[in-house]
C-alpha cells in the first residue's frame, strides 16, 4: 500500500512516502511537494519500499524547483532505508544529484 503524508510546521514542509510508489502515485507526490511560500522542502523516503522512474522525475523536478526558488530541499533516505529504494537511486545516479541526508532532523537543520 502506498501512503503519502504532507505535514507543514515552522521548519518547513515534510512529505513522507510509505510503501511502493510508481506512475499511479507520482501526481499525488508532485502535488504534496508543491511549495510556493519559500519554505524548505524535505521528502522522506525512509519508509518507501519501491520507487519507479516517474517518482524519480518528481524528485528531480522538486529539486530543480527548489533551486530556482532558492529554497532548501533534501531527500531523507536514512541509514537503513529500503535496499530497493537505495539501489534505484544508486543505479540511476540520483544519489549523486539529489541532496540526500540520513534524518529529517538533519534535513531541517540550518546549513
Amino acid at each position: 500500500m502506498a501512503d503519502i503524508e504532507r505535514t507543514e510546521d515552522a521548519r518547513g514542509v515534510l512529505v513522507t512516502l510509505r510503501g511502493e510508489h510508481d506512475v499511479s502515485t507520482a501526481p499525488r507526490i508532485r502535488d504534496a511537494a508543491a511549495v510556493s511560500d519559500g519554505l524548505p522542502l524535505v521528502i522522506d523516503l525512509t519508509e518507501a519500499t519501491f520507487l519507479d522512474s516517474s517518482v524519480l522525475g518528481v524528485l528531480l523536478g522538486a529539486s530543480e524547483a527548489s533551486a530556482q526558488a532558492s529554497r532548501p530541499f533534501h531527500v531523507v533516505l536514512g541509514d537503513h532505508g529500503a535496499p530497493a529504494v537505495r539501489r534505484v537511486l544508486d543505479l540511476s545516479g540520483f544519489d549523486q544529484v539529489l541532496p540526500i541526508v540520513s534524518s529529517v532532523d538533519e534535513a531541517f537543520s540550518p546549513a
